[in-house]
């Protein structure tokens, strides 16, 4: 099982707020039988206007390694573009961490 979330959840939350965050989620991902990954904490964020999801995407994951050595999944998600299955999936069922 994957650490409590807790500390990951301040450090993105703070990271989110200087990208523009407009929402924070975090959901729990179980792997399909037969994938390689295990369980993990999946983290989604609502920008409030982007235009390139890369830095946004970039700047949270490197803060979430450099502070706390974790590799938990993160996918930014902006309002009015379609949402991969998996990324509708998360959001569906994450529950909102900031603000």
């Amino acid at each position: 099982m994957a650490p409590a979330p807790l500390c990951a959840d301040r450090v993105l939350s703070a990271e989110a707020q200087r990208h523009g965050g407009r929402r924070l989620c975090r959901a729990w991902r179980e792997p399909l039988d037969g994938a390689r990954d295990g369980a993990t904490w999946l983290y989604v964020l609502q920008p409030t206007d982007a235009k390139d999801e890369l830095p946004i995407y970039s700047g949270l994951s490197s803060r979430l390694w450099v502070t706390l050595h974790e590799k938990w999944p993160l996918e930014v998600i902006v309002e009015d573009r379609p949402l991969l299955p998996y990324q509708a999936a998360a959001a569906a069922v994450a529950r909102q961490v900031w603000p």
